[in-house]
């Protein structure tokens, strides 16, 4: 795969740029262009370290964002920070884990490639050790807060924590969804009014686990019941649009895996998809017009898969974006700052 160079700066004009020639944020009767929808960024792993790649959608350019990272990568408002995760060990802070030996969560300002920790760490006489595993960092709309799921070591439950900024000096913990609230639950999404999160998490964490989705009150913490799993319809990766008034999921059922979207409250659910393929993860374009998502062709090696884009109406065809055989994980829609 080529690495054009092209700068964080000139790369966050253009997508402005395009957002802004074509009217994709005003006209909501205008014809979409796929390639005039934004810039894709995707991680792909070369041992032993994932790199954070931007596709514009317009040239074709690739920019290589970040060479050293983790996984699990979720973009700030701001389009300048990420959030991800990756072991202490692989950071610039260094130190062993130790105890629940897992990742942590952190965050990177793209332009200085500074790291800072989001996640607990505590300090050990040979170094910084980790109260981990944490997993699947997600922004607050405010860009302030970041959410992600702490699970218990040796198979333990999984439960949901909210770390706050703090300035300069870091991450402070605001919020804990304990794990009896939500046993074995995952971090899926934060609503675009700041006021829920979606996540998933098996009613009884028994085995083999048929995840509901949930929308959860931040404010109170009550918790609704969005979309039921069972054992023909099984759900996950589920997503607000950039409205928050839909939203869109992966489920597996009649031996197959598509793509669904449906109301907030999990009502008028529907097909987009009726295809061969294995998705395995999605994401909504900033004008809500757009969907992408990463997927394996049934003769294609189950470890590769390539990113896809697509019209959010159901029967819509479904382009291929990458051409790199490859792993493409954690792909977003870089955002663009309204100004």
């Amino acid at each position: 795969m080529s690495r054009i160079s092209i700068s964080l700066a000139v790369l966050s004009l253009a997508g402005a740029g395009i957002f802004a020639g074509c009217g994709l944020l005003t006209d909501d009767d205008a014809p979409i262009n796929f390639y005039e929808s934004g810039v894709i960024t995707f991680s792909r792993y070369e041992y032993p370290h994932h790199s954070l790649i931007g596709l514009d959608l317009a040239s074709r350019e690739e920019t290589v964002l970040a060479d050293t990272l983790g996984w699990d990568v979720a973009w700030a408002p701001d389009g300048e920070r990420i959030a991800f995760t990756a072991y202490l060990w692989d950071s610039p802070i260094g130190g062993p884990t130790v105890d629940d030996v897992g990742p942590e969560v952190f965050e990177m300002d793209l332009l200085t490639k500074e790291w800072r920790i989001v996640s607990p760490v505590i300090d050990r006489p040979w170094g910084p050790g980790s109260t981990g595993p944490y997993y699947n960092p997600v922004w607050s709309p405010d860009g302030n807060r970041i959410a992600y799921t702490r699970c218990g070591g040796h198979g333990g439950p999984c439960h949901i924590r909210i770390a706050a900024s703090d300035g300069a000096n870091g991450y402070t913990e605001e919020i804990v969804i304990p794990a009896d609230y939500v046993p074995t639950s995952h971090l899926l999404d934060w609503s675009p009014d700041g006021g829920s999160i979606l996540l998933e998490s098996d009613p009884d964490g028994s085995f083999p686990y048929h995840k509901n989705v949930y929308q959860v009150e931040l404010s109170t913490l009550d918790r609704e019941l969005v979309l039921a799993a069972d054992s023909t319809f099984i759900i996950r990766g589920a997503r607000y649009s950039p409205r928050g008034d839909r939203i869109a999921f992966i489920a597996y059922t009649n031996g197959k895996t598509e793509i669904y979207t449906a109301g907030v409250d999990g009502s008028n659910v529907r097909p987009l998809t009726d295809n061969s393929l294995t998705e395995r993860s999605l994401a909504w374009s900033p004008d809500g017009k757009v969907l992408s998502f990463s997927a394996s062709d049934s003769g294609e090696d189950e470890r590769q898969s390539h990113i896809y884009i697509m019209e959010t109406r159901p029967g819509a065809p479904a382009e291929r974006v990458t051409t790199t055989e490859a792993s493409y994980y954690d792909h977003e829609w870089r955002p663009v700052p309204r100004r």
